[in-house]
């Protein structure tokens, strides 16, 4: 049986196979169509024959306007459908960045930039062709030249880029991949502007349409042919590379783009003819498949995310369950291993009160280890459960006076204090915003610590405070013996001792509790020392926890 995850998986990618063979016989249909309509008899030309001195002056001032625009119509249809290809290549662009952004692919924004600058070709072609800008040549030669090498642009470009990708896959640096999209945007830009200045200066320029020839446009035939070696060479290897649906789309846009070089080619003989509207009209279709592709693309990323949050959530849920009952169970324990402790530390007193007499030397002496062990026991469990304490304790968050915590702190330890003789330096402690008992639980452990590894007569230990980008900066700084910096991390782990008992007492873990403390604060602990030259225990809380 397939698990859930892989079904799920199939499904997908089932689907995606799907939308790829629909996308693909609908561009096949659409493309075969106006050949279908055509022979039904429907003709998709818009031009007019031009009004003659004689038929102007006997129209009247109304209908004089109107005979010049319906002699437009074919300007005007022209007009549209290339901004119709121009919005179609500035959404792809703009598709291809989104997905750069979301899934760090750089092939994706290099090759919409790619298009997206063969748009802007079409957009000068449809400027140029209704004299929005300045233009020397006659639009009898500057629309079917500009369209021949927009064409060209337009197939060369592409797969230029793809075949760059390909054979040079760029570096996974993030600033080396955003170095190579602006750069490669950049030059592309150049390349168009160049040849747009050149072809809106030119005061004469190629003749391209000839009417009388079994090719009629000749300039269009390698823009075919290149269309051609894309999508039998170039293109395949692009979907092996990369497998997805963009990769699908463009080169199932070959189909699309060859009918128009095939309508242009050997069927147009005219500006606005049947063919030339055709072609046209296909070519805002060879942009939206890609198009179509990258929103398939987005959507499975989206989808990819969507469900990777959705099993990060479940995770996450489960961890913190299984932390629970960790939690639960390590205090139900620590209670329960109390009362044996008790009752084996009572009952070998009150044996050895029995029979003082009768009871053997050794088995005192065994007792006595009964005794220390279960003792010993005890002090761990406590410490066991001060931790679960630490982890579960309901937090009361206020403005917390950190001078008070740590008079607080030093009250606790004053015996300790007097007996070592210790010399405790503060002032001007701040205000923070947390829980104050566990606050002051932080700085009794590390004062204490400092006091255990004075290592020498009369110490000082120096509560500090300071701010470093917004954030508050406490520490606990002594003279002592200092730790080794190899182990500056691990003295914070649960019961990790750097020295036997017999050396110093205690249970190794108050670094613990005070690690669990910062943690729950958002905050965070470490320590800066060497041997023999004290320690510098430091924590921080966030601004977002400031007063």
């Amino acid at each position: 049986m397939l698990s859930k995850t892989m079904r799920e998986l199939v499904l997908k990618e089932w689907e995606e196979n799907r939308s790829r063979l629909l996308v693909l016989g609908a561009t096949v249909l659409v493309c075969i169509l106006p050949l279908f309509l055509n022979l039904l008899g429907v003709d998709f030309a818009s031009t007019a024959h031009p009004l003659s001195p004689d038929e102007f002056s006997a129209l009247n001032e109304g209908q004089r306007t109107d005979a010049m625009f319906g002699r437009l119509a074919g300007a005007f249809t022209h007009s549209l459908l290339e901004w119709g290809a121009f919005m179609m290549a500035l959404f792809v662009v703009v598709l291809a960045f989104t997905h750069y952004w979301i899934n760090d692919d750089v092939v994706l924004p290099i090759i919409g930039v790619a298009l997206f600058w063969a748009g802007c070709m079409d957009a000068f072609h449809a400027l140029a062709a209704t004299r929005l800008i300045n233009a020397t040549a006659s639009n009898t030669d500057l629309i079917p030249f500009t369209w021949a090498i927009c064409r060209l642009f337009n197939a060369s470009i592409p797969i230029i880029a793809v075949g760059l990708l390909y054979f040079y896959p760029p570096r996974n640096k993030k600033g080396g991949k955003f170095i190579i999209v602006a750069s490669t945007s950049f030059l592309l830009g150049i390349g168009a502007y160049t040849i747009i200045h050149i072809c809106a200066t030119s005061l004469e320029l190629p003749q391209t349409i000839f009417k009388n020839s079994l090719i009629t446009r000749p300039w269009d035939i390698l823009p075919l042919i290149i269309f051609f070696i894309s999508g039998a060479v170039i293109y395949p290897k692009f979907i092996a590379k990369t497998n997805s649906s963009f990769a699908h789309f463009m080169w199932i846009s070959v189909i699309p783009n060859s009918a128009v070089q095939l309508h242009m080619a050997f069927g147009s003989t005219a500006l606005f003819d049947n063919h030339f509207n055709i072609a046209h009209f296909l070519k805002i279709i060879s942009y939206l498949v890609p198009c179509i592709g990258l929103l398939l693309d987005y959507k499975r990323t989206y989808e990819s995310l969507a469900f990777e949050s959705a099993g990060r959530n479940q995770a996450n849920k489960l961890l913190h369950k299984r932390n629970q009952e960790l939690q639960e169970f390590t205090s139900i324990a620590s209670h329960d291993l109390q009362e044996p402790l008790r009752k084996l530390t009572v009952f070998s007193k009150l044996l050895k009160k029995d029979m003082p007499e009768t009871l053997p030397r050794r088995a005192k002496k065994d007792l006595d280890f009964i005794s220390d062990a279960a003792n010993g026991m005890q002090v761990l469990v406590q410490a066991l459960l001060s931790l679960s304490k630490a982890t579960r304790k309901e937090m009361k968050m206020t403005t917390v006076d950190l001078k008070a915590c740590v008079e607080n702190a030093l009250i606790a330890l004053q015996m300790k204090i007097d007996e070592k003789h210790v010399a405790v330096k503060y002032d001007n402690l701040p205000k923070v915003w947390g829980d104050s008992g566990m606050i002051t639980q932080v700085y009794q452990n590390l004062i204490g610590n400092a006091l255990k590894f004075s290592g020498r007569d009369h110490p000082e230990i120096e509560l500090t405070a300071s701010k470093k980008e917004g954030d508050l900066i406490l520490g606990v700084k002594d003279d002592g013996i200092g730790i080794n910096p190899q182990y500056a991390e691990q003295i914070f782990s649960p019961f990790k001792r750097l020295h036997s008992r017999s050396q110093y007492e205690g249970t190794g873990i108050g670094l613990s509790i005070c690690r669990k403390v910062l943690d729950r604060h958002d905050g965070k602990i470490w320590v800066e020392s060497a041997e023999g030259k004290g320690a510098h225990f430091q924590f921080y809380f966030p601004a977002k926890h400031k007063n």
